[in-house]
């Protein structure tokens, strides 16, 4: 009641003015600091994403948050499944907004479930073993830490755990800490906590274990119970809906890596959640808000069910008189019966007690009776068996003891035996033999002493035969087994041995008898395999291995041995039993072999096998050492000349002098080997840095460099060396770096020689880098990943489709869709490129006739790469694609040539050229202007169109010299006669700008950008030109008309580059001097020259000057720091500068217009 007080005072405490818009509950599940911390950044995030609302955090208990709810003190709430049940049990809930998603190693998830810990060194393994226990809990309203492990209790029939057993320690990090601190004996926790505490390294990760652990695939978290929905997002209902539709979108928004799903260590929300499984689960465990039950009393009942009652009341009445008339009745009977059946009974548990058979033969009828145990032994039903007659029981008897078993029978029949007894095997129903003992006697004769009934018993006898035969093979094996055998007693001392023993070892049985094993011993040697045998004894009565011992005679001898242990029923240790052979000659061969496979036969240096191992040794020593590891490779400069010129024999002598000089400078701690030819491998230890390695390539070099004195003259030697360094955090391995120093070693001989080089990892990274990127791309190629999208190519002026551009597109199964600057660059050069080149040509082909075939004639180009055009077998490849679209017509397909590759056989891309004319294939140069040689290029090859590059026409209007590069394309395009195609058309005014200089044809996102192909027909039905194209009349421009174009253009220039200046966005100064300016240069250059008589030209020099002025004040304006001013005043420059170019652009429409009437 106090807090609750204290929670209504604080709310009257608050000024209007200083209450947030929105205040967020958060179900405290941990310390309320560390929870603060982590959800703070949402607030913030969403209190951004509603933009004039605040979003305040508030970490409360389940107590505090259903006190902010009855007062209205809070709007947004992040809590447990459980409580948002009880919460909407209460309240007019329409639902929650969004469930919260979590991520563990790259695996997300929106469930949760209960984890069930015990320490790692507990004997409780299952849920049966948790009766009595002590159990940390964070609370009984926790739904992953309480509710969901209580219910796989139920479920497997487990007593639910007691008030008293429960220790409440009011969140998951003190239900870890009661366990680590031995408080409790079992944990429950919700998923996840385990793993954050490990990878957090709080607790170690075999300090804990989970038992009812469930296998379910794609789950990322270790989890004993069944799965919930992970925590709802949801709003009171008094919350606006306009906001609730703001936070349901930013919640859905949150990316994995945002800050504020970073923070709070989630992976963002998804649509909510179905909850009744929670609710189911509430309901059964009777928890809130289902743990009241209703209140129903018998007067209740006997108003609702009076005239039923009656009924009954008199059925039973009746029921009650009759059963009691039967009851008197049999009671004598019942009397009279329960002697015999309890004779029976004591017969029945006699006979069930010593787990025998029965069997009743009527000799005159033939018919066998017997109880279940009889037919069960034989795995049989006795209704199934039933009725057996003594031929039925023959025939289940093994043919070989039949003849026994009817001597046997027979012999008591004739009075030749007191008693039927025989052992024999009986079939199973599986179809095994069962050893069985039968007995009996004739219990019933006649007048005449003829036999009428006999009976008796059978017994399953199996065990103690297989006991016996093993006995005797076990005695065998021992006798005659070529292994040696020694069993001791359970204090080692020996008491019994084999021959086999006696021939390896050359003692006698009578020389081990009563001795200790140790007499084998052969020296210290092998003591740390002695005590490792002793202490494998001890704890687990079981060693194999290998050890070397000694012969009567001295001789050392090595052994493969197995022990093992023998106990008796109560588990005590009785015998052990050792069985050991003779491996020395194995042995000795394979040390012999293991010389021989682990050194270099010429030098004596270990070979790359050995050199393997002490590498992996070495980079373990620098892990613990924390120290550098160098690994050189030597490769001999022109070795193969002296082999080829000199022979082998004085090759391998200066190996093995190199070898000998080498291993001179070799520490004790560093390895030389020879990996084959003239490579050698160095293993430098023990480097504090790179530089300490320096030193000792300087002196190999030196000493391969010094004369080898032979019989012969030698030239002189050097060597290349290539050095990878391995440090303490390095994740690869000996192979990696031998490959690495392979490559630094080829890379310093490509480098010139005679000397060594460093290896390069970041070179390294970006080849892998680049394999991957090759290895993705192929498999997209082969699981159709990629797609082509069609960007029209238009007539500006008429309106008239000229064709589109097949542009590729990846549609990656995770990354979405990539464009084609992601992934062409790096297929360049690569065979893969010209698979791509071919299918992205057949696709186009194949769209084509679609296309064609549903009435729209659309001709498509597509682009074709250097190397693929530049192929021997380009026009044969592309003669095999055509044939797969017979009568294509001319002019269907144009291949585009980028002009930015370089050309090496111009005269073979003519041919190719010349060869796709005469197959009515079309050609144009892409990307004009940006290539190597582009008026070699125009010149040479007969190219049908030239494409601008939309580098040049998208930022043509405001700047001159991207405007000269178009008009000079355009001026070389009228002198060659080839038709001109510009890209990039973004606006109405490019468009506007390339007709004035002649240019009709384009494309870019100003006309349409590229789409799917099965958009293309409906955008063609629907395509029209801009209004101020269609009524563009063809003319050229002279002289003063382009000086016109060009002056419009250095203003729009001039206007960006002081916009960008007092904005801040570049620290560029404009030109302030107006006559300085390229708008005075052509006022002083052309305006006088060719508009002197023009009655606009005065009034636009008084406009350009008084632009500069104000231009003027709002740059010093930005030098004093008041970017404010500034940045207003950029409105009153750019309304006298649009002043300005509508003056230009009427003078240049009278200049257009006067020569349009002369061309006329």
């Amino acid at each position: 009641m106090r807090r609750l007080l204290c929670l209504l005072l604080s709310c009257l405490a608050l000024p209007v003015n200083a209450a947030p818009d929105l205040v967020l509950g958060v179900f405290a599940s941990g310390p309320v600091e560390r929870l603060q911390a982590r959800y703070e950044r949402l607030a913030v995030y969403l209190s951004e994403a509603l933009g004039d609302a605040q979003v305040q955090l508030l970490v409360l208990t389940q107590a505090e948050l259903d006190e902010h709810i009855a007062l209205n003190a809070v709007d947004l709430l992040l809590t447990n499944p459980s409580h948002y049940s009880i919460i909407r049990h209460h309240n007019a809930l329409t639902g929650a907004l969004a469930t919260q998603v979590v991520q563990y190693q790259g695996e997300s998830t929106q469930a949760m479930g209960g984890v069930i810990l015990v320490p790692a060194d507990s004997i409780i393994e299952s849920l049966s073993d948790l009766s009595g226990k002590r159990i940390a809990i964070p609370g009984e309203h926790f739904l992953a830490g309480y509710q969901a492990p209580v219910y796989e209790l139920m479920q497997a029939g487990v007593a639910l755990p007691q008030k008293a057993q429960l220790m409440v320690a009011g969140h998951h990090v003190g239900v870890i800490d009661a366990l680590l601190a031995g408080e409790a004996e079992v944990g429950f926790v919700r998923t996840g906590v385990l793993e954050s505490f490990i990878d957090q390294g709080l607790i170690p990760p075999n300090r804990l274990r989970v038992i009812n652990q469930q296998r379910l695939p794609g789950y990322p978290f270790a989890v004993s119970t069944r799965l919930y929905p992970e925590w709802p997002f949801f709003a009171l209902p008094h919350v606006d809906q306009q906001l609730i539709r703001k936070i349901v979108a930013a919640l859905l928004a949150l990316e994995p890596d945002h800050p504020a799903a970073v923070q709070a260590g989630i992976a963002g929300f998804v649509p909510p959640s179905d909850y009744l499984a929670v609710e189911r689960l509430a309901r059964t465990l009777r928890v809130p808000p289902f743990d009241a039950l209703p209140e129903f009393t018998l007067l209740d009942a006997w108003h609702k069910y009076r005239n039923w009652l009656s009924a009954l009341a008199l059925l039973l009445l009746l029921f009650a008189l009759a059963m009691l008339g039967l009851v008197m009745q049999n009671r004598r009977v019942r009397n009279s019966q329960q002697d015999l059946r309890l004779q029976r009974k004591r017969l029945q548990e006699v006979i069930r007690g010593t787990d025998i058979g029965t069997w009743e033969w009527d000799m005159r009828t033939d018919r066998l009776v017997i109880n279940p145990r009889w037919a069960s032994m034989l795995g049989r039903d006795p209704l199934a068996l039933d009725p057996l007659a003594m031929q039925g029981w023959v025939a289940l008897v093994h043919p070989e003891d039949r003849a026994r078993f009817r001597q046997a029978m027979d012999d008591h029949v004739l009075g030749a035996a007191d008693a039927f007894s025989c052992e024999y095997r009986l079939r199973h129903a599986s179809g095994e033999w069962v050893w069985v003992s039968s007995s009996g006697r004739i219990a019933e004769r006649d007048s005449l002493d003829q036999p009428l009934r006999m009976s008796g018993t059978q017994q399953d006898v199996s065990a103690r035969y297989l006991a016996e035969r093993q006995l005797k093979l076990a005695a065998s094996a021992f006798t005659h087994a070529s292994e040696g055998i020694m069993i001791t007693d359970s204090e080692g001392l020996v008491i019994d041995v084999n021959e086999a023993f006696s021939r390896i070892t050359g003692f006698s049985r009578a020389e081990a008898l009563g001795q200790l094993p140790l007499f084998l011993r052969s020296d210290q040697d092998d003591e740390p395999v002695h005590q490792e045998l002793m202490r494998a004894l001890r704890e687990t009565g079981e060693w194999q291995g290998e050890v070397w011992n000694r012969r009567k005679d001295g001789e050392r001898f090595a052994e493969k041995v197995n022990i093992s242990s023998v106990y008796d029923e109560r588990g005590q240790r009785l015998h052990y039993i050792a069985l050991f052979s003779d491996i020395t000659a194995s042995k000795l061969h394979q040390q012999e072999l293991e010389s021989i496979a682990h050194y270099d036969r010429l030098t004596g240096l270990p070979n790359r096998e050995l050199l393997v191992d002490r590498m992996q040794l070495a980079m373990q020593l620098a892990r613990q050492q924390g120290r550098l590891l160098a690994v050189a490779c030597l490769d001999l400069d022109g070795f193969k000349l002296i082999n080829d010129r000199h022979g082998h024999e004085v090759g391998d002598h200066l190996l093995v002098e190199l070898a000998a000089r080498m291993r001179q400078i070799m520490r004790p701690e560093d390895t030389l080997a020879r990996l084959g030819g003239d490579e050698f491998i160095l293993v430098l230890t023990g480097l504090d840095q790179v530089s300490d390695c320096l030193p000792i390539l300087d002196d190999l070099l030196t000493l391969v460099a010094r004369p080898v004195i032979m019989d012969i003259l030698m030239p002189a030697l050097t060597a290349s060396v290539g050095v990878s360094l391995f440090s303490p955090g390095d994740d690869m391995d000996a192979d990696q770096l031998l490959r690495y120093a392979d490559q630094a070693m080829i890379n310093a001989k490509q480098g010139g020689r005679n000397r060594y080089e460093l290896f390069d990892h970041v070179q390294e990274h970006a080849l892998q880098e680049r394999q991957r990127a090759l290895q993705d791309i192929r498999q997209a190629l082969t699981e159709e990943q990629f797609c082509l999208f069609y960007q029209p190519k238009v007539n500006m002026r008429t309106g008239g489709l000229v064709g589109v551009e097949a542009l590729i597109r990846w549609q990656h199964p995770e990354l979405g869709m990539r464009s084609p600057a992601e992934f062409l660059p790096v297929i360049e050069g690569q065979r893969l490129g010209l698979e791509l080149g071919e299918w992205v040509m057949h696709t186009a082909l194949s769209q084509f006739h679609a296309w064609r075939a549903a009435g729209v004639h659309v001709p498509v180009s597509v682009n074709v790469a250097a190397d693929q055009l530049l192929q021997a077998d380009f026009i044969e490849r592309l003669d095999s694609l055509l044939n797969n679209f017979p009568a294509l017509p001319a002019g269907a397909l144009e291949l585009e040539i980028l002009e930015s590759s370089a050309l090496d056989d111009m005269q073979h891309v003519g041919q190719v050229i010349d060869a796709c004319h005469a197959r009515g294939i079309m050609l144009s140069l892409d990307d004009f202007g940006t290539g190597y040689s582009s008026l070699t290029y125009l010149r040479r090859l007969p190219v049908d169109v030239l494409k601008i590059d939309q580098s040049f026409v998208r930022d043509m209007l405001d700047d001159p010299d991207d405007l000269a590069i178009v008009a000079s394309i355009m001026g070389l395009a009228r002198s060659f006669s080839r038709p001109v195609i510009a890209e990039g058309v973004e606006t109405v005014e490019h468009g506007e700008l390339l007709l004035l200089l002649g240019c009709e044809q384009a494309q870019g996102y100003g006309i349409a950008r590229p789409m799917p192909a099965d958009q293309v027909a409906a955008w063609i039905a629907g395509w029209q030109p801009a209004s101020q194209w269609r009524t563009f009349f063809p003319r050229l421009l002279d002289a003063r008309a382009q000086s016109l174009l060009f002056a419009e253009v250095e203003l729009r220039g001039w206007l960006k580059s002081v916009e960008q200046f007092v904005s801040g966005k570049s620290p560029l100064r404009p030109q302030l001097d107006a006559g300085a300016s390229r708008f005075g240069s052509w006022y002083l250059a052309y305006a006088e020259k060719y508009f002197r008589q023009h009655p606009a030209l005065k009034p636009m020099k008084a406009l350009h000057a008084d632009i500069y002025q104000q231009a003027s004040t709002l740059v010093a304006l930005a030098d004093a720091g008041q970017w404010p001013g500034a940045e207003a005043g950029m409105a009153g420059v750019s309304a006298l500068s649009d002043t300005l170019l509508l003056r230009l652009r009427e003078l240049l429409e009278d200049v257009a217009t006067g020569v349009r009437e002369a061309q006329a």
